[in-house]
């Protein structure tokens, strides 16, 4: 078994940030977040938690929606941060 609700994370893109002086001193990561509950206010509420948590560090730039995930049974929201990652 697991803990309910729980979310999971994947890296979905990745980009140097290219000039054309000199290397890139940072990366641009995009991060999909998807919050799973036993209800839609649940995994919502999840979603919500972790995004004031991410704001102060990245940018959410993307908001995935909410669904019923069949595979797990569970309701899952998802949303999409990007973070800039200093190379030095």
């Amino acid at each position: 078994g697991y803990a309910l609700p729980y979310a999971t994370h994947q890296g979905v893109y990745g980009t140097p940030e290219n000039t054309l002086s000199c290397p890139p001193s940072a990366d641009l990561y995009g991060v999909q977040i998807d919050a799973y509950g036993t209800s839609v206010s649940q995994s919502r509420s999840v979603a919500e938690a972790l995004r004031e948590a991410m704001e102060p560090h990245g940018y959410v730039v993307s908001l995935g929606g909410e669904e019923w995930d069949q595979p797990s049974g569970l309701y899952r929201s998802m949303f999409t941060v990007e973070f800039y990652v200093d190379r030095a």
